[in-house]
């Protein structure tokens, strides 16, 4: 499944559980070579910010996204992203959409 689609399933899930998509972002600058792309969701006063982390070892022009983490806040670095609720992209990702969704939602608060 291509990325795009995965996100399209995530966006989905996330909206039947009334958040909104309110911004997203593609960085292409060499500051943020970890990351595929920010979506930035909202629901009443709260945020949710989803990153897209790459693969650390993929050597090529575009990027494989390997997991996607779920902060209150943007990121600055990789580190402080997969400090939030981390939902590998391998096979049986589907399956624990739900329960990592619960768990982004419980620490968003």
């Amino acid at each position: 499944m291509a990325m795009k689609k995965q996100a399209q399933v995530i966006i989905s899930e996330l909206e039947k559980r009334g958040w909104v998509l309110s911004t997203y972002e593609y960085p292409e600058s060499q500051p943020y070579w970890w990351v595929w792309a920010f979506y930035v969701f909202r629901k009443g006063e709260k945020r949710l910010v989803l990153s897209f982390l790459t693969d650390p070892m993929w050597y090529g022009p575009k990027k494989v996204v390997e997991k996607i983490a779920a902060t209150a806040e943007e990121p600055a670095g990789r580190f402080e992203a997969e400090a939030g609720a981390v939902l590998w992209f391998n096979r049986g990702w589907q399956e624990r959409l739900t329960g990592w969704l619960k768990e982004t939602e419980e620490r968003i608060g």
